[in-house]
């Protein structure tokens, strides 16, 4: 499903120790960025990553900010999925916030238990982006 051309939304991939952020306008994406946390996983330091990304949004309004405003976060990678995580990330920006499990509309060929998928299929997103390189040439 893709999205109509003047929307404007963040792909954030979380790691333990780095983040990538992409904003994507339509079918283009602008200001790809990585964010790395030396000292301590995201989990433990979420006024950093909060801080770090108001800088990012920052310059995107300043730079890019003609294309409209961003309507949501999508978060995807081994996304902390601990229960403030989304409440503050939405207060910080007061922008909605959205997980992304690429796995939830793959029928599988073998039965995966669905925590394993809800676990583990978040972390794919990386591995996919990383694949379907191959094919942008």
């Amino acid at each position: 499903k893709n999205p109509p051309d003047d929307t404007v939304n963040c792909i954030i991939n979380v790691s333990s120790f780095y983040v990538d952020i992409v904003v994507l306008s339509g079918h283009s994406y602008i200001y790809p960025q990585t964010l790395y946390s030396k000292t301590a996983p995201w989990r433990e330091k979420m006024d950093y990553l909060i801080k770090n990304l108001k800088d990012i949004f920052r310059y995107y309004k300043f730079r890019f900010g003609h294309r409209g405003p961003i309507e949501k976060f999508i978060f995807t990678g081994s996304v902390p999925f601990y229960k403030t995580f989304q409440k503050e990330i939405e207060s910080a920006f007061d922008i909605p916030v959205e997980f992304w499990n690429p796995l939830d509309d793959i029928n599988l060929v073998r039965n995966v238990p669905d925590d394993e998928v809800n676990t583990y299929g978040p972390m794919m997103g990386a591995s996919i982006g990383v694949g379907l390189c191959k094919f942008r040439r």
